[in-house]
């Protein structure tokens, strides 16, 4: 799974509760003895041209902003504030 933002509690949750006698195991496209030319060719090109959408599409990396937010290389950056908005309750 490689949710598009972090945030996504379903992400951590599958992540971190594991259920009893599971058996995780972190692969990727590398793994596949069957990947065609075509894909690993597309999976280059991208890494050296976009390395953060690679990360997110051939890595399974959760991306840490949604393309296109004006202050997402700026938040990035900034210390990590308290967790106060990952949980927002409807009312």
């Amino acid at each position: 799974m490689n949710a598009d933002l972090m945030l996504v509690d379903q992400q951590w949750t599958w992540r971190q509760n594991q259920a009893p006698g599971a058996v995780v195991v972190r692969t990727s496209y590398l793994d596949n003895p069957w990947l065609p030319e075509v894909l690993q060719v597309e999976a280059d090109y991208l890494e050296a041209t976009d390395p953060k959408g690679f990360l997110h599409i051939w890595g399974g990396q959760c991306q840490s902003a949604t393309e296109g937010a004006i202050y997402a290389e700026e938040l990035k950056a900034a210390p990590n504030p308290p967790d106060t908005f990952s949980h927002v309750h409807a009312r």
